[in-house]
C-alpha cells in the first residue's frame, strides 16, 4: 500500500520523456528501468515514480518520446518520515514543467 500522488499535464499536452528523465536526473533520482525512478535516501529506496501516458484513464503500454503523468508512490511505512520530501520534489517538478498534482487518496488537486 502506498500514499500515491500523479502530476499531470493536462489535456493534449506532453512532456518530452528525455528532458524529464534529465531533471529528474538533476533532482537526485535514480533511473533503475525504463520509465522509472526511485527516490533514494541513503541509499535506500523511499519512494518511486511511473513515467506514463494516461488518456480516458487508461494507460499507454509505451509512452515513446512523449509523457503526460508522473505517478508517484511513496509506501505508507514511509510517509510520516519522507512524505515532506518527496513532496517538495513533486512541487519541483509541477513548477518546473507546468504540471497539476493531484493526491489520488483525496481525490483533490493540490496544484
Amino acid at each position: 500500500m502506498s500514499y500515491d500522488v500523479s502530476l499531470l499535464s493536462g489535456e493534449g499536452r506532453a512532456i518530452d520523456r528525455a528532458k524529464l528523465s534529465a531533471y529528474l536526473t538533476s533532482l537526485g533520482l535514480v533511473s533503475d528501468a525504463t520509465d522509472h525512478f526511485v527516490f533514494l535516501d541513503s541509499g535506500k529506496i523511499c519512494a518511486d515514480a511511473d513515467l506514463v501516458w494516461t488518456e480516458d484513464d487508461e494507460d499507454r503500454a509505451e509512452t515513446g518520446d512523449a509523457v503526460n503523468c508522473i505517478q508517484v508512490h511513496i509506501p505508507y511505512a514511509l510517509c510520516e518520515s519522507h512524505s515532506t520530501v518527496v513532496l517538495q520534489t513533486c512541487e519541483k517538478l509541477a513548477s518546473h514543467f507546468d504540471l497539476r498534482v493531484y493526491d489520488e487518496q483525496e481525490g483533490k488537486y493540490l496544484r
